[in-house]
């Protein structure tokens, strides 16, 4: 186990071997390495992999609607976690990272949850045929907001926690696409990662400036090892707690809410628990910040 740990992170599979959840650091990253390996050798692109994240998701999404499927759908949704976690890797492999790669990726990731959200919702309406359409699907929008504030959060925090603790560099805002995008959809898509940046960027305002304060101490943008050790110490519990938060904890609460035979947990879940979950852990990030940037005068 160990020389495979040693293997994968020459290979870049994790993004921070620390900060990766229980489930990501012995089971999806390894599995995802798989998948890369496998398809580097059948020619595979990047975007081939994402697009198998993306139907095997959407299949498991769509199974998890009937009874009789219901674990059939969950395990689709593991092999669309292991396909998201190696197309990544197969880039780095090949040296063949892209903006467009990434875009592709996180639509991949929405759409998933989307159908999954979809198949929830019929799913109620198929057990309570006189409840409301509007009731449950207003329900399914606000919890589909809160997620989207959750991840966004929850990505921005993990990547510059690799970036500050590991790499000791600090983070800045990847530059605007100077290339015009050809053709409607590019430019959806596009327009769509543009927003979802800055919209990052809003909602971690207090990191941001924390970045702009310690670029005009460290011109170059490298960090020295005493800062880079206190940023690891706050930020590291704030990290498991955002794992807590990732897609694996969410699987087992839709599954769960099926299982049960009550859809609208999950989504009065998203409400509650993981918007206060989030809320929380936010705040606690925007004073470690603070306070890192004081331990500097």
């Amino acid at each position: 186990m160990a020389a495979l740990r040693e293997t994968l992170i020459s290979q870049d599979a994790y993004k921070s071997v620390e900060s990766e959840g229980f489930l990501d650091l012995y089971f999806y990253r390894p599995g995802g390495a798989f998948f890369a390996w496998a398809g580097f050798r059948l020619g595979l692109t990047p975007n081939a992999l994402t697009a198998a994240s993306l139907i095997t998701g959407v299949a498991g999404a769509c199974l998890l609607y009937f009874d009789e499927s219901l674990w059939r759908g969950a395990a689709l949704l593991v092999v669309s976690g292991l396909f998201d976690a190696s197309d990544g890797q197969l880039a780095r492999m090949t040296k063949s990272s892209s903006h467009a790669g990434r875009i592709l990726d996180g639509v991949s990731d929405y759409l998933v949850f989307m159908a999954t959200y979809l198949a929830l919702g019929f799913k109620y309406l198929s057990l309570h045929p006189q409840s409301s359409p509007l009731a449950i699907f207003s329900l399914i929008a606000a919890a589909g907001i809160s997620h989207s504030m959750q991840s966004s959060l929850f990505d921005f925090y993990r990547n510059e926690y690799a970036d500050y603790a590991d790499r000791k560099m600090i983070p800045r805002p990847a530059p605007e696409e100077t290339e015009t995008p050809v053709g409607v959809a590019s430019a959806f898509l596009a327009w769509c990662h543009r927003d979802y940046t800055r919209r990052q960027r809003a909602l971690a305002r207090v990191r941001v400036n924390m970045g702009k304060e310690l670029l005009s101490r460290y011109p170059g943008g490298k960090i020295d090892e005493p800062f880079a050790r206190k940023f690891k110490d706050a930020n590291l519990p704030l990290i498991w707690w955002w794992n807590l938060m990732g897609a694996n904890s969410r699987l087992l609460v839709v599954v769960g809410a099926l299982a049960a035979g009550r859809p609208e947990v999950y989504f009065w879940a998203e409400l509650t628990l993981y918007n206060l979950c989030a809320f929380a852990t936010h705040r606690r990030q925007a004073a470690a910040d603070r306070s890192l940037l004081a331990s500097l005068n």
